[in-house]
């Protein structure tokens, strides 16, 4: 049922992407400026809390809505598991910057390519040739397919539903304040 679950979720993706800004992740984003709000003291120990309890706290909530579910009806927790799924990954999130970086370079118009490919990595292109600015999408695309669609599948089958919401909930919380300068 895993299996069939992944599967579901994938063509589901596909056809029916989540946005963006879906209500979900902007639930969470608050939730993480609250924690930071209240945690951060500018403390190596506290970054530390505040990373914990802003991934633990999800994660806890999806392992016990899950054990509900599954006490009420195995196929329950299967839908709830396929559901965490389908909000956890997010292939076509980069999969558009990717094919629209490619489509501009097999057109030859490198500054379009460049643009987009800036605008998806958020770094300066303006100095890219074709073979970087190809070498660059080739990059991040491999390292966007590992975090919105192997990693949330990785740790689905290993620790169900709230391993993805862990791993989803570490990715945010590393663009959001591992970007930072110290």
């Amino acid at each position: 049922m895993t299996w069939l679950a992944i599967l579901l979720a994938l063509l589901l993706e596909q056809f029916q992407p989540l946005p963006k800004g879906n209500v979900l992740y902007r639930g969470y984003r608050q939730f993480v400026d609250m924690v930071e709000s209240n945690f951060n003291a500018g403390e190596y120990r506290h970054g530390v809390l505040g990373f914990a309890i802003a991934v633990a706290v999800p994660t806890a909530l999806t392992l016990l809505l899950w054990g509900i579910f599954y006490l009420m009806h195995p196929l329950a927790a299967w839908l709830f598991g396929f559901a965490v799924l389908y909000v956890t990954m997010g292939f076509r999130q980069f999969s558009a910057a990717f094919s629209a970086v490619s489509e501009a370079l097999k057109e030859g118009d490198l500054d379009t390519a460049r643009r987009k490919l800036s605008n998806w990595t958020r770094q300066s292109t303006s100095q890219m040739g074709a073979d970087e600015l190809s070498r660059m999408a080739i990059e991040y695309g491999l390292v966007d397919a590992y975090r919105h669609v192997f990693g949330p599948l990785f740790w689905f089958l290993i620790l169900g539903p709230a391993g993805a919401v862990a791993y989803r909930a570490a990715t945010i919380l590393q663009r959001k304040w591992g970007a930072r300068d110290a």
